[in-house]
């Protein structure tokens, strides 16, 4: 892998809009491929609310920053459910969303992950390789989130 390195804490990461050059090693499966592609260009992560922060399930207002053209994908995982999302959509990448009642029926608290997935996706169209490969390269963003009592 050839990249721009950028370091952080002794973690090394990858540079948003970045163009990256991938090769893959051949193996009885697939022939050896160079590929290119970018890393996204923005990195969104939210602004209004706190890891912890008390939310209503009568409804809230996520708000955050990194926007870009695109699409985010937001899963919202409610107490117990581990990894499978209770709630999974994609919305554009334009900085908030409000959850509605509606939106929330079903969640079980007390507590609550919001998950944010940003990313691009390049097609791998190269002689061995199946119609369907891709490079998948995303962002995450996780916040944990209590609910309180409306009552």
């Amino acid at each position: 892998y050839e990249y721009t390195i950028v370091e952080h804490g002794g973690l090394t990461f990858f540079t948003l809009d970045a163009d990256y050059e991938l090769e893959v090693t051949s193996s009885q499966d697939v022939p050896a491929l160079t590929v290119e592609t970018t890393f996204p260009d923005a990195d969104p992560y939210f602004t209004n609310l706190s890891s912890m922060d008390n939310v209503s399930p009568s409804g809230f207002t996520l708000e955050w920053t990194g926007t870009s053209n695109g699409d985010v994908t937001i899963n919202l995982l409610g107490a117990g459910a581990e990894t499978i999302p209770t709630l999974s959509f994609t919305t554009a990448n334009d900085g908030y969303h409000t959850f509605t009642a509606n939106d929330l029926t079903g969640l079980q608290g007390p507590m609550i992950a919001v998950e944010m997935i940003y990313g691009t996706e390049t097609p791998i169209n190269a002689t061995g390789y199946d119609s369907r490969s891709t490079i998948v390269v995303r962002t995450y963003t996780i916040l944990q989130l209590s609910f309180t009592d409306d009552s």
